[in-house]
């Protein structure tokens, strides 16, 4: 988790394999997170810095801005150009949930 903590019944979904980090259009991310705002999730942008390479996640939940800073070191990346991902901590969901939720993820991004 971003701040660290483990909260319980919450299950936390990446749009993307470990290890294999994938940006999307702005748009996309921008438009997949306001869904799952509405349906009560709490969602992180991830993108990776244009200057270190490392894989951001960042520290507000629920907020998106075409400039994201990496605050250990300090760039700004713009992900509107460098695309981004979503970290989506859904609460409360049963297993049947998660897995539609997962194979419509499947389905519309492939399993590259």
């Amino acid at each position: 988790m971003p701040n660290g903590e483990s909260p319980k019944n919450v299950l936390v979904l990446q749009a993307e394999p470990l290890g294999k980090a994938r940006n999307y259009p702005f748009h996309e991310v921008a438009t997949a997170m306001i869904k799952h705002m509405l349906e009560g999730h709490t969602c992180f942008v991830k993108w990776t810095c244009g200057k270190c390479k490392e894989r951001v996640i960042s520290n507000e939940s629920n907020r998106i801005s075409s400039n994201m800073k990496h605050e250990e070191c300090g760039h700004t990346t713009d992900i509107e150009v460098a695309g981004a991902g979503l970290l989506v901590m859904m609460q409360n969901q049963t297993m049947e949930s998660v897995a539609n939720y997962l194979a419509k993820m499947v389905k519309h991004h492939g399993s590259d």
